[in-house]
This record gives structure tokens, C-alpha cells and sequence, in this order.
């Protein structure tokens, strides 16, 4: 279902969306996507306007407004692979129900960003000490962030995030990424064929294509692309 988004009130070119379960897809302006995140914020004018300003910078945003979906989606089986998480802290009230989300965020591994209009600084230590990687204060200018989330992703902190946005980077097929997540294990050719049940002169053509694709020619070198010192 597409929905057109008007301008609202920060003067905001309108923008399409996607509606999806319990949050809107923002699809990026550039394929393939520098990141995609999701985004918890449940004033409607801030929401629209991060996730429209994001997308147009590259990055495809998921906006969801309450935290309840938020964590449907972030914790379901087979859940979208997000490169990092964009909360607000203070939902619909005075309780901190954006923490739930930052916790959740944590257990698998996905950078988190909180972002509040409240200076508390006791609740910003609580977030930054529970995995919240940066912390920005409303309101906030879009570069900053998006300069904030390029340093997250230049960085082998989130190791699980920072692979999976590498090989949606560079365009590796399902297969292919699946190949490359048992090769960053530590798998044999021969035990990675093993594992996806195929014979190892398959998995010997998916690692070519996978190095050819990603510019390296060892697995060495794809761990130092993949994760730079």
C-alpha cells in the first residue's frame, strides 16, 4: 500500500512510503541503499521528516511509532536485517519505554542511536552503558546523524550489523551471503558444503564470486575489507 506523505511543517518535499505491518518503508534514493534502519519515534512530524530526510540521503528507513511494534519486528523469527536503530526514549508518556528497544537492540548485535529532546543525563548513561552507541539531543541537524551512523558502520564494534550492511553493499546474492556468513566462522570450503548440504566445488564458485564482487582475492583479505583495523 503507498501512501503520499504532504509536506509538513519543516518543509519537507512530499515523499512516498510503503506501508508494512507496524512501520512505513522509506526505500532510499540510491540502489543499492548506503543502510537501513529502523526508526522508533512517535510524534508524526519528527518521524516524517527523519525517515524522508534519511531516505534521501541513501539510507532506507523503516519508521515505526510504538514500541510494542518496534520489537515485533526487531525480535520475530527471521526478522529484516537492520544496520542500526534510530529511538526516541520517551513514548506516548513519561516512562522511558524506548529503553526496551535499546535492550532488545543490544541482544542481536544492531548499533542503536538515542535520540530525546530531554537532557537526562542519568537515562543517557543508562542507554549508552545498556548499548546505546551515541546519543543526540532533539532537535538535531540530519548530516550529524548521518555522519554519526558512517562512523558506527566504519567502526568493527557491531560486527554481526557491519557485515550484513557490507553484503548488501556489494550486492552479493542470498546464496552468496550465505556462503560468506559461514566463511567469517571459520568453515572449510569442504565443512561450509557440509553445512548447506551442496558439493564443495559449488561452494569453490560462490567464494570466487564473492571475492570478485568484494575486490579481494583471499579470505584474509576479505576479513580486512570487511572489518578494518
Amino acid at each position: 500500500m503507498n501512501m503520499t506523505l504532504t509536506t509538513n511543517s519543516k518543509g519537507n518535499s512530499t515523499t512516498n512510503s510503503t506501508l508494512k505491518g507496524p512501520f512505513r518503508i522509506f526505500s532510499a534514493k540510491e540502489k543499492p541503499a548506503l543502510g537501513r534502519v529502523f526508526l522508533l519515534e512517535d510524534d508524526p512530524l519528527t518521524g516524517e521528516w527523519l525517515a524522508a530526510a534519511l531516505s534521501k540521503k541513501g539510507i532506507e528507513v523503516h519508521w515505526g511509532e510504538d514500541v510494542d511494534g518496534a520489537l515485533q519486528t526487531l525480535m520475530k523469527p527471521n526478522p529484516i536485517i537492520y544496520h542500526a536503530v534510530i529511538t526516541d526514549v520517551f513514548l506516548k508518556g513519561e516512562n522511558p519505554d524506548g529503553m526496551k528497544v535499546v535492550h532488545a537492540a543490544k541482544d542481536i548485535d544492531i548499533p542503536v542511536c538515542v535520540i530525546s529532546s530531554r537532557p537526562d543525563m542519568p537515562l543517557v548513561m543508562e542507554a549508552i552503558n545498556n548499548g546505546a552507541s551515541l546519543f543526540l539531543q532533539k532537535p538535531f541537524d540530519v548530516e550529524e546523524l548521518l555522519n554519526r551512523l558512517n562512523a558506527l558502520w566504519s567502526e568493527p564494534k557491531h560486527l554481526a550489523a557491519l557485515l550484513e550492511r557490507f553484503l548488501e553493499l556489494h550486492r552479493l546474492t542470498e546464496k552468496e551471503r550465505e556462503v560468506c556468513r559461514l566463511l567469517f566462522k571459520g568453515l572449510s570450503n569442504k565443512e561450509i558444503a557440509a553445512v548447506l548440504n551442496v558439493t564443495e566445488k559449488t561452494i569453490k564458485f560462490h567464494v570466487t564470486g564473492i571475492f570478485e564482487k568484494c575486490s579481494v582475492e583471499s579470505r584474509t583479505e576479505l576479513t580486512s575489507t570487511v572489518f578494518p583495523i
